[in-house]
């Protein structure tokens, strides 16, 4: 390592970065999630433009979301104005899937949000996914100031927000990027993967199927025949979820496993995810009963009554009036080939997908006749899926980075989560990218966490990374 190198990683200030990673996951400190998330959005914006002008970064707001959130591009220029590369990470954050986790005994809401210091780990939510990267980019930048290096090229950091929605805060400012004519060569996603470098990723596909019936009181035995448009929508609805199962056992195209070794999955990880809760079941007119249900009043000392399974009298037995099942595929990219430096095309295209599926629903009902009615439509797509060749300069360039920062030959592999927001700026603008960031199996958890090594190594890092590509003048 030469003496550049070592200056600037000398000036790398650990508890700084640190302290950064504290701040941006304690502004604002709210526990309660049914507030809107552009309040502390909002606060972290205006925090990291602060920052980056203190460092002296030119910091540009790349578009405005709602409620006046902005995206921001912090440059930090060199000798001569092309942009060798880019490291971006999402703002927004996002609460355990179920937020009740936040919750102490009794209900009591625990402060989730506010940055803690304890055993060598940075807690709080945000401390895993994605702030890190911001954390470290501004500690990266701040040590080349600090060593009064210039740069041969220019590099930035792109930070966008609304990432959940399908990435619309990094397509606002990939359209910023284009209107303004800055492309960069290549780009470094701080989305937390392992500590290994993810060269490929999925793509995630929904569906939805809604079954019709009609709501009402539920015949038993041979007496369904009898009803004129009968069909139990829960029934059926458990009937499509099993033969979509039998679909993914069938069809050697779901038996996919990639050439690469996979981060985070096993490698049969097309298998559909399924979504059912009782928001998706019911009827139109909520209370539907039997009419005949009884309606008498109770006997003295009689405290409720239980009839829905008498054969004698009739109960209240409804059955809703439509169901519906919401699932998603992670679909892989194909494989590579020797002459490509990247590519965002499925494996299986989503075309392909509805038309498999749609064929299974007909063939379901044709097999197993119901008076019910189902519709079947895609609901979400989250980008493309991706893949770069392993043997592409900028890649093996990172590889010897993270090498040099860490000490820690990393490995190649792919993302088998959907991940990134690289893949935007691949398919709008051609920026191929990679992920390099923290471990990703602390986030998205009540104990989210970031340790503190590993923030310093990321911030090693990502300073190396503006060396490398950037050049010194």
């Amino acid at each position: 390592m030469g003496d550049i190198k070592k200056t600037v990683l000398d000036n790398i200030d650990k508890d700084k970065v640190v302290e950064t990673l504290v701040d941006l996951v304690s502004i604002p400190s709210y526990a309660d999630f049914t507030l809107p998330t552009y309040e502390w959005d909002s606060a972290k914006t205006t925090y990291m433009d602060n920052k980056a002008k203190e460092i002296g970064l030119e910091s540009v707001v790349a578009g405005e979301i709602s409620y006046g959130r902005k995206n921001l591009i912090q440059f930090l220029r060199g000798k001569e104005r092309t942009v060798k590369l880019a490291i971006h990470s999402h703002i927004d954050t996002h609460p355990p899937v179920d937020y009740r986790l936040f919750l102490k005994p009794g209900n009591v809401p625990r402060n989730a949000t506010a940055g803690l210091v304890k055993d060598g780990k940075v807690w709080g939510l945000g401390a895993g996914d994605s702030m890190p990267g911001i954390a470290a980019f501004l500690a990266a930048a701040e040590a080349i100031k600090k060593s009064n290096i210039q740069l041969k090229y220019d590099c930035f950091g792109v930070f966008d927000l609304e990432e959940m929605e399908s990435g619309r805060g990094a397509q606002i400012c990939v359209d910023w990027l284009k209107a303004n004519n800055i492309k960069p060569e290549f780009m470094i996603v701080a989305e937390p993967n392992g500590y290994d470098i993810s060269i490929a990723q999925n793509d995630l596909i929904g569906f939805e199927v809604v079954i019709h019936g009609v709501p009402g009181f539920a015949p038993s035995g041979s007496s369904r025949e009898e009803v004129i448009g009968f069909c139990n929508t829960m029934e059926r609805l458990v009937e499509v979820a099993q033969d979509l199962q039998s679909m993914v056992s069938e069809d050697s195209r779901f038996r996919f496993k990639h050439h690469l070794p996979t981060a985070d999955a096993p490698p049969h990880y097309m298998a559909p995810l399924f979504w059912l809760g009782s928001s998706f079941a019911g009827a139109i007119h909520p209370g539907i009963g039997h009419p005949l249900a009884p309606c008498e009043p109770l006997k003295p000392g009689q405290l409720g009554r239980h009839r829905a399974n008498s054969r004698t009298t009739y109960g209240p037995h409804i059955v809703p009036e439509l169901a519906k099942l919401r699932f998603e595929f992670c679909i892989p990219p194909r494989d590579i080939k020797p002459d490509e430096v990247f590519h965002t095309e499925p494996c299986i295209s989503r075309q392909e997908l509805e038309e498999l599926i749609t064929k299974r629903l007909e063939k379901l009902w044709i097999e197993k006749p119901s008076l019910g009615t189902y519709e079947f439509h895609c609901i979400r797509q989250w980008g493309n899926p991706y893949e770069i060749s392993p043997e592409e300069p900028h890649v093996k360039l990172l590889q010897e980075t993270v090498k040099e920062g860490t000490g820690r030959e990393p490995k190649l592999v792919a993302a088998t989560h959907v991940c990134s927001e690289g893949v935007i700026f691949t398919d709008e603008m051609g920026v191929p990218f990679a992920n390099f960031a923290t471990p990703r199996d602390k986030y998205h958890r009540p104990d989210e966490h970031c340790e503190v090594s590993a923030l310093i190594d990321l911030a090693r890092v990502y300073a190396l990374a503006m060396l490398n590509y950037c050049e010194v003048a």
